[in-house]
């Protein structure tokens, strides 16, 4: 039997979306900046899935900018910010969070190297990150704060709304990396009061290689990949068409499948209380916190989380040790080690991830095949 327990990597492509690129590459190829028919039409489509996706946040179609991905935003909010506030001569001084997903850190990273100066929020015992370890770092010259919605290692939801909203009353630009909370759990800009805002397609049944960014009106970002006057000249490149295509459609099936949050929620718990009783020194991270139910970080002291990953995987079964953006190596997780936890703790800790698609027999597969692993391993 195999097992895919990893949608916080990837998830699968969805028919219904696999069959709309299908159909829209069947029948057209035009390059939507092309003034001629093929390129109106595929204008036409680029447009009306913007509207899509605006729809869906809350935003204003003119607030919505096609990015490759995640990371590509993340890098086009921090970075394009950065640029712009610089070329004012204005002083900056960044908060990023320690337990952001790779493509903030290293952004974080890049501009300490090139003068700007970059505090680091740490979480809670629990891992979140909340108002009172950004604001603590605040000073008078803070121009930027970023913040992920929900850590894409432990689930855990931080606590953005109220950092968002603090910040927009210091006059600082606020961003959010919210590519494991789109599509999961409820984002409506129009009461979120972020400035800046990631999503990626394929975490939510979309294609690979596309995603977006929400940038609030008013916000001025310098460009960060030159070439074109695509993306209202914002982002240069002829817009990955297919995938956007693709993107829309999953966005539509949001809505279609509003069920998917209580099926992960009794998914994550049924599946938590078995490993506690199979075995008890298991350990759920930041179980007491607001953890979204797509997401179980779970240590099992006593295994080393590499043993147990590939004997997992030996059986048909796809976890995780954290995020999926590092070359495929296993190194202990940033998140865990800035939540002070164990060495132990830290070490035997695997990331499981559900979807759409789980079901109680794979997660009871995956129980058992755990239960004979320990036997076998202590």
């Amino acid at each position: 039997m195999n097992v895919y327990l990893d949608y916080s990597a990837t998830t699968p492509l969805a028919a219904e979306v696999n069959k709309a690129i299908f159909d829209w590459q069947a029948r057209h190829f035009g390059n939507p900046s092309s003034v001629h028919r093929f390129g109106q039409s595929a204008k036409i489509k680029l447009e009306e899935t913007r509207d899509v996706l605006a729809n869906e946040l809350g935003a204003q179609s003119n607030e919505i900018f096609f990015t490759s991905g995640g990371t590509e935003s993340n890098n086009l909010a921090l970075i394009g910010l950065a640029r712009s506030l610089a070329r004012r001569n204005k002083p900056i001084h960044v908060i990023l969070s320690a337990i952001e997903h790779s493509s903030v850190r290293e952004v974080g990273k890049y501009l300490q190297e090139n003068g700007f100066r970059v505090d680091w929020a740490m979480p809670d015992r629990q891992g979140r990150i909340t108002l009172p370890s950004v604001r603590q770092l605040m000073r008078s010259d803070t121009c930027m704060v970023s913040v992920m919605m929900v850590n894409n290692e432990t689930g855990i939801i931080n606590e953005v709304p109220e950092i968002a909203a603090y910040c927009r009353e210091k006059g600082i630009v606020c961003h959010s990396d919210a590519v494991q909370a789109f599509g999961k759990i409820d984002i409506n800009v129009s009461t979120l009061p972020v400035d800046l805002l990631s999503v990626s397609a394929h975490k939510i049944y979309g294609p690979k290689g596309c995603g977006a960014l929400f940038k609030r009106q008013g916000i001025a970002l310098e460009k960060t990949a030159l070439g074109g006057g695509q993306e209202s000249s914002l982002r240069g490149g002829t817009e990955n068409l297919p995938g956007i295509v693709g993107l829309g459609k999953a966005v539509q099936l949001i809505g279609e499948n509003k069920n998917d949050y209580e099926h992960a929620r009794q998914r994550q718990q049924g599946f938590e209380d078995a490993l506690r009783r199979v075995y008890a020194r298991t350990r759920v991270i930041g179980q007491e916190a607001d953890r979204s139910p797509f997401i179980s970080k779970i240590a099992f002291p006593g295994i080393n989380s590499e043993s147990m990953l590939l004997n997992l995987d030996m059986e048909g079964i796809a976890v995780s040790v954290g995020s999926a953006c590092s070359s495929g190596s296993i190194r202990p997780s940033h998140v865990l080690q800035a939540m002070q936890l164990p060495e132990d703790i830290v070490n035997s800790a695997l990331r499981f991830s559900f979807g759409r698609y789980t079901t109680d027999q794979e997660l009871q597969y995956t129980v058992n095949k755990i239960e004979a692993i320990l036997q076998r391993l202590l």
